[in-house]
């Protein structure tokens, strides 16, 4: 299952690859008489484009004044002027200078996906949602890369063998709209100290093939209403006897605190090797919130995040025969028809 689980992730791999080998900006610009006119007249005199390109109502550029290079978000929110016409600023440009002489370098490989670069070794990739430049979500450095999601950083992710998988809170997450050279990571172990893992643990059951129930009450005699694989992440709120009171996506319950590791990184990840069925892409499955009936319960989140990579689910639980508990490498949790994967 684990190698039927390899070759569809590699399959949607390629897809995401052949996408971004088709896209392409709507419109780069090479000289400052290019811009908008709106643009123009905010940036400073002195300054000189580098790189710019238009992303349907963004325009991203990297500008220059000889010594330092500064990035710009420039966003059109208005419906009714001429697109071009009333273009505003989303980020507060902050300096960035040549590393060991290596100037940075600004590539897009989507509508909402800007990497700076700098020479081979470095690479920052942002992750932009409507008009708001949101945080950064993949971090390449001398050929490793990582992944970073809601909770999550995920190590070497599309390479052979287990990615290791960290989880917690993050301290600082550098944004084109406030970045700092200074705060982008150069190297793992820095990128490793931003993520806050305290009250953070993550299911090790003895035996890894077992599950760990989470019950509704502190106790063996517990209503169960999840089982999870080892590896689940899971937030300790509280820890009381034997008992730990944790959050698991939109779950809270309580599971045994000697089946919780908090030393993450020892602990082998014994997720099934289900694979997802074509027909949950067809139907745009999703995550439910809760595997109730109950309406409100519709909410759900997409099959795909349009992030650094792809967000495709994968089990780390069972509620009852009908439903699993899935995450996604972003760090979406939710519940899923089982009837969507493919059979143990």
């Amino acid at each position: 299952m684990k190698k039927i689980s390899g070759l569809v992730a590699a399959l949607f791999m390629l897809m995401s690859l052949t996408a971004a080998l088709a896209w392409s900006p709507e419109y780069t610009y090479t000289t400052r008489d290019e811009l908008p006119a709106s643009i123009n007249a905010q940036l400073p005199p002195k300054l000189i484009l580098e790189q710019g390109y238009l992303l349907d109502r963004r325009v991203l550029l990297l500008m220059s004044d000889g010594g330092q290079y500064y990035p710009y978000s420039y966003y059109n929110c208005s419906y009714t002027q001429p697109r071009g016409e009333d273009y505003e600023l989303y980020n507060i440009p902050m300096p960035m200078t040549a590393w060991q002489g290596v100037p940075p370098v600004m590539t897009v490989e989507s509508p909402t996906l800007v990497t700076l670069h700098y020479g081979d070794r470095y690479a920052y990739t942002f992750h932009f949602e409507s008009y708001d430049p949101l945080g950064l979500c993949q971090v390449v450095i001398d050929g490793r890369a990582a992944f970073l999601g809601r909770n999550t950083l995920l190590f070497d992710y599309g390479y052979p063998g287990n990615p290791t998988r960290l989880y917690g809170t993050w301290k600082q997450m550098p944004s084109l709209s406030n970045m700092k050279e200074a705060t982008l990571p150069k190297t793992m172990d820095e990128l490793t100290a931003m993520l806050d893992q305290s009250g953070w643990a993550v299911v090790s059951n003895s035996v890894p093939t077992d599950r760990l129930n989470l019950r509704k009450s502190a106790s063996r005699k517990g209503e169960p209403i999840g089982r999870y694989y080892n590896g689940t992440p899971v937030q300790i709120v509280s820890q009381t006897g034997q008992w730990s009171k944790v959050i698991i996506g939109n779950a809270e319950g309580y599971m045994m605190t000697k089946f919780l590791m908090t030393d993450q990184s020892s602990v082998q990840d014994a997720f099934p090797g289900r694979a997802l069925l074509p027909t949950a892409w067809e139907e745009n499955a999703g995550m439910f919130q809760t595997f109730s009936t109950d309406p409100i319960a519709l909410m759900r989140v997409p099959l795909l995040d349009d992030s650094c990579v792809l967000d495709i689910p994968f089990i780390i639980g069972f509620v009852n025969d009908d439903w699993v508990a899935a995450m996604t490498y972003s760090g979406h949790y939710g519940y899923m028809r089982s009837e969507y994967f493919t059979a143990e």
